[in-house]
């Protein structure tokens, strides 16, 4: 005689999110945290377990807090010249370490144009990666509140702040492949209104972007070029004022946005390019830049300041050294957080998904800074 056992639906229902629970991301696909090794500071190595993190993590083409440097000094070129990686070479113009304002740490990244001894052109630091066709970006940008927009008063608002390109043979009439994220253009009294632009991808313009005098803003661009209306492009910023979170600028699927099917990618320039002002200099600041290359650019760990990702109102993102599926070796990079509290770890696996809540990490002091007070007690300053 067959069994005519019939289950309640709601036993059914709870068993499914009882093993939800259990197994988050075996229902979700994406990332989930259990538990992280090491103490979190600034500099310091961390491991971090879990499950659906990919089985390779990004290959990083530079990472610069500009630490490195000296005030006032040239940017440096060559091994050693940043964090992690290096600059091959730089523009015409002044390109200095500057203590006069940073993001993260004492220095940061500051190119000078305004008058004729500080012209037009490419004011930057360049460095190069193998060809691909897709990179992920991340920097903190910044300008003087009184300072002139690149441009104003000259010809027209043109600040051109991360410019990935195909080679240099793209500055001569072919025009290969490039892209500018982002283009700051405007008139003399309206300046501040951002493109994403590139002489090669015509058409491929969208101006859903602001930027603010005297406020650190965090730029963030995924890119997958084609010339086949397979590309896809996903740019985001967040303007750190303590309360603004992440804004999505731009996010297309299934589009041309490559001129060349035979090119690819292979020089980014930071502070690429600023037209020459009327009135007083202009100083483009920038800190903690961080490029990636390749099919796996979009893995990465970042920290952030509320317990979900699209919450943050501050960001900063750290170095993976190891990469594997269940686990993740990686040098934290504490930005502008301040230590002595609770952040939250996020993993972005190679497909862009991300755990659903932050997984809380205890940030503590670097040698040399007063020590963190024992948890639970109140500090009073």
């Amino acid at each position: 005689m067959e069994s005519s056992k019939k289950y309640h639906p709601g036993l059914i229902l709870a068993l499914f999110f009882l093993f939800c629970a259990a197994f988050p991301s075996l229902i979700w696909a994406r990332p989930f945290i259990h538990g992280v090794e090491g103490r979190v500071l600034d500099g310091n190595s961390i491991t971090i377990t879990g499950a659906n993190f990919g089985n390779q993590g990004p290959d990083i083409v530079i990472f610069d807090d500009f630490e490195g440097g000296t005030d006032g000094t040239r940017i440096k070129t060559g091994p050693g010249s940043a964090t992690l990686g290096q600059w091959d070479g730089l523009g015409r113009g002044t390109i200095r370490y500057t203590k006069s304002v940073s993001h993260s740490g004492s220095l940061a990244f500051q190119a000078t144009s305004g008058q004729p001894d500080h012209p037009s052109g490419n004011i930057c630091a360049r460095a190069s990666f193998s060809m691909t066709n897709e990179f992920f970006g991340c920097w903190w940008v910044y300008l003087p509140r009184d300072d002139e927009w690149p441009g104003a008063g000259v010809y027209s608002v043109n600040w051109k702040q991360v410019w990935i390109y195909t080679d240099l043979r793209s500055w001569g009439s072919e025009k290969l492949n490039d892209c500018v994220i982002a283009t700051i253009l405007g008139d003399e009294g309206n300046g501040g209104y951002g493109a994403l632009a590139g002489n090669a991808i015509g058409g491929f313009t969208r101006w859903n972007y602001r930027m603010n005098k005297g406020q650190w803003q965090r730029s963030m661009i995924h890119w997958v070029g084609s010339a086949s209306n397979k590309g896809s492009c996903k740019a985001t910023y967040l303007q750190y004022n303590g309360s603004n979170t992440v804004y999505d600028w731009i996010d297309e699927t299934n589009i041309k946005n490559q001129s060349h099917s035979g090119y690819g990618y292979g020089i980014v320039d930071l502070g690429a390019y600023c037209h020459q002002t009327e009135g007083s200099d202009s100083h483009p600041t920038f800190d903690d830049f961080y490029f990636a290359s390749g099919p796996n650019c979009r893995a990465r760990v970042e920290i952030g300041d509320k317990d979900t990702y699209e919450s943050c109102t501050n960001l900063t993102i750290t170095t993976p050294t190891a990469w594997q599926d269940r686990e993740i070796t990686t040098t934290v990079r504490r930005g502008s957080l301040k230590p002595c509290k609770t952040y939250y770890l996020y993993v972005f696996n190679a497909d862009g998904n991300v755990n659903a809540e932050g997984f809380p990490v205890y940030l503590v002091t670097s040698s040399g800074e007063k020590p963190c007070p024992p948890r639970g007690l109140t500090i009073i300053k």
